[in-house]
């Protein structure tokens, strides 16, 4: 697991482009901007399910 800090790192720039927001990515290949419990169940589930 890798946590970026804006303004620190700029490492997650080339891979997932510029955040301006609370943003979640699983894997490096799933982005969620939207940040409700809701949404985040549904991508989880839904990455789970590819495995």
């Amino acid at each position: 697991m890798k946590i970026y800090k804006v303004g620190k790192d700029m490492g997650y720039i080339p891979k997932y482009g510029m955040i301006i927001k609370s943003t979640l990515v699983i894997d490096g290949k799933i982005k969620i901007t939207n940040l409700s419990e809701k949404n985040i169940k549904e991508q989880l589930e839904k990455f789970i399910g590819e495995y």
